[in-house]
């Protein structure tokens, strides 16, 4: 006979500039920001195959109760923007006993600024210096000769990801004419990485069930390379061969350096699931641009374009295939035999 399914709670946070809100209805709660976008693929998919689901929603006056054996998965993938959501988390995740995929502290961690301190330091990889600004400590200038970065610079708002409010400055002069428009957000360097052929590349995987999955490489001739990249590439037909090809390969992290290194990543961070963006430099080095839980599985084909450009979400079934995997055995897990006390911070 085969084993019931677990029950799969799904917690998602709440911006903490949201927190005092009136809660939102289910389809628009899994848009709120800072949540994984894995999370509405998986929820359709759950429902689908019959798997008893539950969403919960972290935000004051949630009340959290100890559930029967089941599995939690926490889609926050914002520290930043979720503080609240994380501590709230935190105390749940402590006092059930569930097994859970991403816990409260992997989540906490793993900012930009965290993840270039803790992963630092590696051969044949390489994240950029980053620090937090915030307005009022220091002029933005100042910041950023402190803290010893070197110019040109990026200066990206908290909690933003893409390119939403992204801005490269090449020198102090233009860093203080951005100081009025920038009242706190993440100094990154700046890391030089066309490739000789003049394109910049932008490669990204996703990570589930301890197995890097191939998931798109961007191809333009401006450094900020976004979904509007993809019209670059139709005009330019061998960068979708190459995409293609890219994407049809197997992943093979014994043999190939650079799977290896982005799996390594992965693990050192302790993530069940994620997702990593990253160049390479003309010595293979790998370089990190934004490594951490916020996956986008579906809604990454861009629309309006006269292309077909479903290969990029070809493995989807797969993924999810290994996520499942990844629930059914860490909901078979052992699970502690009394709530852990104390206080929690985050």
């Amino acid at each position: 006979m085969n084993a019931p399914l677990p029950e799969v709670l799904i917690a998602l946070g709440v911006p903490d500039d949201l927190a005092g809100t009136a809660a939102a209805p289910e389809g628009e709660s899994l848009a709120l920001r800072g949540n994984t976008g894995l999370s509405a693929a998986l929820i359709e998919t759950l429902r689908a195959r019959k798997w008893p689901v539950r969403i919960v929603l972290l935000r004051p006056g949630t009340t959290l109760k100890p559930d029967k054996a089941g599995l939690l998965i926490n889609a926050v993938c914002e520290p930043i923007l979720h503080r609240r959501s994380l501590r709230q988390l935190a105390q749940w995740q402590l006092h059930t006993g569930l097994p859970v995929l991403n816990p409260w502290w992997v989540i906490a961690h793993s900012g930009r600024q965290a993840v270039a301190r803790r992963l630092a330091w590696q051969d044949g990889v390489r994240i950029p210096h980053c620090t937090v600004f915030r307005r009022g400590n220091v002029p933005l200038v100042e910041h950023i000769a402190r803290h010893g970065h070197r110019y040109p610079v990026l200066l990206r708002p908290l909690g933003a990801h893409g390119s939403h409010g992204l801005v490269r400055v090449d020198d102090g002069a233009a860093a203080a004419q951005q100081e009025a428009d920038f009242a706190a957000g993440h100094v990154t360097d700046f890391v030089e990485f066309k490739s000789p052929d003049g394109l910049y590349r932008k490669y990204r995987f996703v990570f589930v069930n301890d197995t890097p999955f191939r998931r798109h490489v961007l191809m333009d001739r401006e450094w900020n390379l976004t979904g509007q990249a993809r019209h670059y590439m139709r005009e330019h037909l061998e960068c979708v061969a190459e995409e293609k090809i890219w994407m049809s390969q197997p992943v093979k992290p014994e043999t190939d350096p650079v799977a290896r290194r982005v799996l390594h990543q992965f693990r050192a961070l302790q993530l069940d699931f994620g997702s990593v963006d990253f160049g390479l430099l003309s010595d293979g080095t790998v370089l990190i641009f934004e490594i951490n839980a916020c996956v986008q599985l579906t809604g990454s084909i861009p629309p309006n374009l006269p292309f077909d450009w479903s290969y990029l979400e070809a493995n989807n079934g797969a993924i999810l295939d290994a996520l499942l995997d990844q629930i059914r055995r860490r909901a078979a897990r052992p699970q502690p035999a009394a709530p852990i006390p104390g206080n929690l911070r985050v």
